[in-house]
């Protein structure tokens, strides 16, 4: 039995996540690269608020999040995914609240 598009999305996104997690050897790069992807989950979970199935995106989401820990492991792993859902958080809200278009 074959992949779904979000299996395959998932991989990607790990593979594309451990790859950049790999390439940032700074942790304020690394950090400011997963507080910009954690923004731009925030507007896309908004997006996708009103659409179910959420389980997919979620999946494809948690590939990437998971890929960049695992390549990033000479980081503070607590402080990574603090920074990605607090801004995955924020931009949520900001955009609940119109702040955001």
């Amino acid at each position: 039995m074959g992949l779904t598009w979000a299996e395959k999305g998932m991989v990607l996104l790990f593979l594309v996540g451990f790859i950049i997690a790999l390439v940032a050897k700074n942790a304020i790069i690394s950090y400011v690269v997963i507080a910009c992807f954690g923004f731009m989950t925030g507007r896309l979970l908004y997006w996708q608020r009103k659409r179910p199935p959420y389980f997919p995106w979620f999946l494809i989401l948690s590939g990437f999040i998971f890929g960049y820990i695992c390549g990033s492991l000479r980081f503070n792993v607590f402080i990574v995914a603090l920074i990605y859902v607090a801004f995955a958080l924020l931009a949520f809200l900001l955009r609940l609240g119109g702040y955001l278009k």
